[in-house]
């Protein structure tokens, strides 16, 4: 779907947050909420996406960005929508009732457009 994806579990988000990282300050910032250290420098002409459920009680919890697109609106700027899908797949886990924190983060080619986050079945 990206240029380039991470997945997980655990991070330090508490609430859903949502974050657009364009820069290095901000590249620094997402992967401070993940609680890592950020596998390298933000590529050019990339921008991150970052998804952020925060604490849930489910060793299943989980997120995954499955589409971004372009929305185009007559009289306004373009936005960019990330649409996400949230899942619990605690039923197939032996171990459930554990703290999770999960998150998602895409690569995808830089835009100045405004960005929507939209939750997906």
């Amino acid at each position: 779907m990206g240029r380039g994806e991470w997945h997980g579990t655990l991070s330090r988000a508490q609430s859903t947050t949502y974050l657009v990282a364009r820069n290095a300050a901000e590249w620094q910032s997402l992967w401070d909420l993940v609680g890592t250290r950020a596998p390298g420098t933000l590529p050019d002409r990339l921008m991150a996406l970052g998804v952020f459920l925060g604490s849930r009680n489910s060793s299943g919890a989980g997120v995954e960005v499955v589409n971004t697109r372009v929305e185009h609106r007559d009289g306004m700027r373009d936005r960019l929508v990330v649409e996400y899908h949230e899942f619990d797949q605690s039923s197939r886990n032996s171990a459930t009732g554990s703290l999770t924190s999960p998150y998602a983060i895409v690569l995808v080619d830089w835009s100045d457009a405004p960005v929507r986050f939209a939750r997906v079945p």
